[in-house]
């Protein structure tokens, strides 16, 4: 029997048999889904948005290239840590990815920045080199979700 497949389903396939996810770091945007599960994050000073029902995100600075989070997902058990990711709207760059940072259900008294896991603060977008610090050219909005930190 001779089975005919398409490319995509041909990628996929490897993939999997090549150790599953761990193997999908290199693998095209579109055959990964990486835009799924994103909120838009306008670029305007009045802008907020509500990720997973767990943590609100407003804008710190003039520039708009400094979010702030606050936790508003109730008191928890144990603290939840999520890191923060960002990825471009539009361009070239669609799609590609990265973390800003880590936020937790520690944060529900004061608005806070993203840190990293070097314990930094003040996190810009600038600083996860998405945007080549190139502020006049951001896009409209962001695009940013929330990932469970194991």
């Amino acid at each position: 029997m001779k089975i005919n497949l398409s490319w995509k389903t041909y990628a996929v396939l490897s993939i999997v048999s090549l150790g599953g996810i761990h193997a999908m770091e290199h693998v095209p945007a579109e055959l990964t889904g990486v835009s799924e599960g994103y909120t838009r994050f306008y670029r305007s000073s009045t802008a907020s948005v509500v990720l997973s029902g767990l943590v609100k995100v407003k804008w710190d600075n003039e520039q708009m290239t400094m979010p702030l989070f606050k936790w508003i997902g109730g008191e928890q058990a144990e603290e939840l840590h999520f890191c923060v990711h960002i990825a471009h709207s539009s361009g070239p760059k669609l799609n590609r990815a990265r973390t800003l940072g880590t936020v937790n259900s520690n944060m529900d008294q004061h608005w806070a920045q993203a840190y990293s896991h070097s314990g930094a603060t003040r996190r810009t977008i600038q600083d996860c080199h998405l945007f080549e610090n190139d502020i006049p050219n951001f896009p409209d909005y962001i695009k940013i979700k929330l990932v469970p930190k194991t």
